[in-house]
């Protein structure tokens, strides 16, 4: 028999009143459980009390010795639960990284189609805020998609602002190693393009109430004005130019794969409205900067991220 006091686990599995089975995890923690539920929701727990019961009991009841740890085991139950977990409930869906062979030994398909369901629904909804846990959840879950989209969105983030978190031990050094790479590669095809000025030609007509760049022949020799390349075929207004600086910076210092953040937008915002060959709108230098992002985006895109597929 087991001892009355070992640690129980947290709700739901912590009331006896309605309980017929207790399972007990590797690390000792018991969780007490409506043995229904496991047997509509696992072949292996239907199979497994089709003709008996375990002769180990913990408070009277029957006792499962699960081999998985309390962290796993909890989300295995919940997954036989009607509720099942919610999207953002992290700490259920990012328990560990042997949830899904957990599932695959207790032969719970339905639950594992509603875990990565539900490991996808948070992934999507903490993109935007925090792509790297993002990333973590979708290389934990084996979702290589989500784990793409989730890489790309943390070439906005400085490496010096990204902090450790308890998830990131889910993964393993060469799939953070592979995100690093990830970021160095888009760093170097966007300086490539900015340093050739191939994005120039882009910028032609991103607002059609003023030239933004200017063919040679029209070019203007006044302090506010810069050749955009080196055979001079364009030129544009130094504010643009500035921009383009500004991009080539956080490159290189390493702050973003070249994106311009509200920072950098700032004080690009601020020498275009001190120039004095065309002083621009707020509105119209957005223009610009959404066109540079756009132009970073599609080449980011064409650098792959290597994962193990």
């Amino acid at each position: 028999m087991s001892s009355d006091t070992a640690p129980s686990a947290a709700a739901p599995f912590d009331s006896t009143e309605k309980a017929d089975l207790v399972v007990r995890s590797s690390d000792g923690v018991h969780f007490f459980v409506v043995k229904a539920f496991l047997i509509y929701n696992s072949e292996f727990f239907a199979n497994l009390f089709k003709d008996s019961v375990p002769q180990e009991q913990h408070g009277g009841l029957p006792m499962f010795n699960a081999s998985e740890d309390s962290d796993t085991m909890r989300t295995v139950l919940k997954l036989c639960y009607p509720l099942g977990i919610a999207e953002d409930d992290i700490a259920d869906i990012m328990g560990c990284a042997g949830i899904r062979s957990a599932l695959h030994k207790y032969m719970m398909e339905d639950g594992e189609v509603r875990y990565i369901a539900a490991g996808r629904l948070a992934g999507f909804r903490l993109m935007k805020t925090d792509p790297l846990r993002c990333y973590v959840i979708a290389r934990t879950m084996g979702l290589d998609g989500l784990a793409r989209a989730a890489a790309k969105e943390t070439l906005r983030i400085p490496l010096r602002d990204r902090k450790a978190f308890k998830e990131l031990a889910l993964i393993d050094a060469l799939d953070y190693q592979r995100l690093l790479d990830y970021f160095c590669s888009c760093g170097e095809a966007v300086t490539v393009q900015l340093t050739t000025l191939s994005l120039g030609p882009h910028l032609i007509g991103v607002n059609p109430n003023f030239n933004l760049i200017k063919n040679v022949v029209s070019y203007c020799e006044c302090p506010h004005t810069g050749k955009l390349n080196s055979d001079r075929q364009h030129s544009t207004y130094m504010w643009v130019l500035n921009a383009i600086t500004e991009s080539k910076n956080m490159v290189r210092e390493w702050r973003s794969a070249g994106y311009l953040n509200d920072e950098c937008c700032d004080r690009i915002l601020e020498g275009a409205l001190k120039s004095q060959c065309m002083p621009q709108t707020p509105a119209g230098v957005r223009i610009v900067i959404n066109a540079i992002n756009n132009e970073i985006d599609r080449l980011v895109s064409e650098v792959p991220l290597e994962l193990d597929d």
